[in-house]
Formats: structure tokens, sequence, C-alpha cells
């Protein structure tokens, strides 16, 4: 009889290759639906904007009470703001209640890999804002997947090499900083980009 037992180093690596092949397997998914998706981006002004998306990975309370802030700074701009999330979970934090202007993806509507399924993004494309902004960590890709098949004006994101890809606009993000400083910046460039 043979002895099939793995050691914890094999373990280790399998789980390695089995989280890399989901991150692979992710990053062509978006890639993919990228050169399916057709829209006519251009750089339009805040203040021209009628509408944004906000995408942001929600890990704890302060996370959304700061996109809430933004959001709401921006309404009273007179902008139309839907924001759509991803919690890593299984489900919702208490502190979110889904309404027709929030909605949040847990990690029980993602695929086999970090893509969300179909029914959970139901109703998605329908959203179809002046600008999409991206809050989200670079390897949050349920958020990513969302940015590449919307049809949005102008998409900004996080600068990275992978992100050229999703994103029209790309700011610097320090992430040592507080989330508000990213959205300062991006608040700032959305302003001042194509100003009349």
């Amino acid at each position: 009889m043979h002895n099939f037992a793995i050691s914890k180093p094999q373990k280790i690596a399998i789980v390695l290759s089995l989280k890399n092949l989901k991150i692979h397997l992710a990053k062509k998914t978006i890639l993919k639906n990228k050169s399916q998706i057709k829209r006519s981006a251009k750089f339009i002004n805040l203040d021209e904007a009628h509408s944004v998306l906000v995408l942001f990975e929600l890990k704890e309370e302060q996370t959304f009470k700061e996109v809430e802030r933004f959001a709401e700074s921006l309404r009273l701009r007179g902008k139309q703001v839907k924001l759509w999330c991803y919690y890593p979970q299984n489900k919702l934090p208490l502190f979110f209640t889904p309404t027709g202007n929030q909605q949040c993806l847990t990690r029980k509507q993602l695929k086999w890999f970090p893509i969300p399924n179909e029914k959970a993004i139901a109703g998605f494309n329908e959203i179809q804002p002046d600008i999409l902004i991206d809050l989200s960590q670079l390897d949050c890709y349920p958020m990513k997947y969302l940015a590449t098949i919307s049809g949005a004006t102008l998409k900004v994101g996080e600068n990275s090499d992978f992100n050229q890809f999703i994103f029209d606009l790309l700011i610097q993000k320090d992430d040592h900083l507080p989330l508000t400083n990213f959205i300062q910046n991006v608040t700032h460039y959305l302003t001042h980009i194509n100003k009349t």
C-alpha cells in the first residue's frame, strides 16, 4: 500500500500554486473582457459629469465611512452617485445595507476564481456613468473586473502596470497613507482635467 501523505511544505506549495492559478485566471478574464467592451472613452471634468460610479473594497467600517463621505461630497456637487464594493467574506457586514445606490459583492458571489458570477452583477451594465472611480487595492480583482466591463466614459484608478489596460486616468496611490489621501488626489485631478 502506498503512502500519499503530503508534507507541510508541499501543502504550502500547493496552496500557493492554486492561489497563483486563480489570480492568473482572473487577470486573463479581465483582459479578455477588456477587448470585448465597446465604449467611447474621453477625458471629462468632474464639473461636466452628471453621474459617478465608485468601486471600493470593504474591509472595515472606517473605509465605508470614508467612501460615504466622498459620495456625499459628490452629491453636494449635483452628481448622481452609485457605490459598488467587494467584501472578502461570505456574508455582508452588519454596518452595510444594500440600497439602490449601493451594492456589495461577497466572496460567496464569486466564481471559483476572484471574478463575480453573472447573477451577482445582473443589472450592473445598466449603470453607464460619466466617471468610474476605483478606490480598491491593486489585487481586488472583483472590482477590477467591474471596472473593465463598465461602459463609463472615463475610468480612473490607481497607477500600476496591470491597471493601465483598464483605466483611462491613472493616479499614484501611497498605501501607507489613508484612503482619504487618494480620494483627495482623485478629486483634484478630476476637477482640473480639461478645465475650460
